[in-house]
């Protein structure tokens, strides 16, 4: 099952890659990261709404069943629930890596294939633009895996969903409002996976430091209300 997973959602990034490279402007490994303009055109939020879907739907259940069999072996042993939150959190953000790998290299390939070349102008910034995704994604996912072990997996996708498109439309809202400062949409975390959303809202590129310590923030305490809550959840 395993196997025919990872297959479809090898070709769902396919798909991603070739569609990402079809509406860039250069060869530069840095569109990958563009992402959407405010109050674009809703073909191109539904680019973007897809990859999400893609990394929500592939952690679909993997993470409950994580806790209701491995999870159960360990507790069942006597090791310490605080390490098998640990052990999760560490494994979805190896989860989000791989996927992050594969997007780029599919990403090279149409690249190379259409446009008959690669380039990366700025490493910098590509990395910077790695690092916020990993750790958005790993955020956004994490709260995602903790509903699944309250609720349920289809009721965790639903909700991780919702939020993506949520944020997008106040986002867009936001942008557009002569009152509301713009810089509070870096509040949203789907802002953060897009570069074009990110130079709007922040002039200064050194601010890109200050986003990553506030999400490794927001990931330390999430840790810490969750393993309150996953102290006392019953998992035999």
């Amino acid at each position: 099952m395993k196997k025919y997973k990872d297959i479809i959602f090898l070709l769902a990034f396919c798909i991603i890659s070739y569609m990402q490279v079809k509406v860039s402007f250069d060869s530069d490994l840095i569109n990958i990261y563009d992402g959407v303009v405010f109050n674009a055109n809703i073909s191109y939020y539904m680019n973007w709404f897809f990859i999400f879907a893609c990394y929500s739907l592939y952690m679909h259940e993997e993470f409950y069943t994580y806790i209701r069999e491995y999870g159960v072996l360990l507790v069942t042993r006597e090791k310490s629930r605080d390490k098998l939150l640990l052990r999760l959190l560490l494994r979805l953000a190896g989860r989000i890596m791989k996927l992050e790998c594969i997007r780029i290299i599919t990403f090279i390939c149409f690249d190379f294939i259409l446009k008959g070349n690669v380039s990366m102008k700025n490493a910098f910034d590509f990395i910077k633009m790695l690092v916020l995704t990993v750790l958005v994604f790993t955020i956004i996912l994490f709260a995602q895996m903790m509903i699944e072990v309250y609720y349920s997996a289809n009721t965790a996708v639903i909700i991780s969903m919702a939020y993506f498109l949520v944020s997008m439309s106040v986002s867009d809202i936001i942008a557009k409002s002569e009152v509301i400062p713009s810089k509070i949409n870096v509040i949203f975390l789907p802002n953060l996976l897009m570069k074009v959303r990110i130079d709007t809202i922040i002039k200064n590129p050194g601010m890109h430091f200050v986003l990553i310590g506030f999400l490794v923030l927001i990931l330390m305490v999430m840790m810490v209300i969750i393993k309150q809550k996953f102290r006392k959840k019953d998992i035999i």
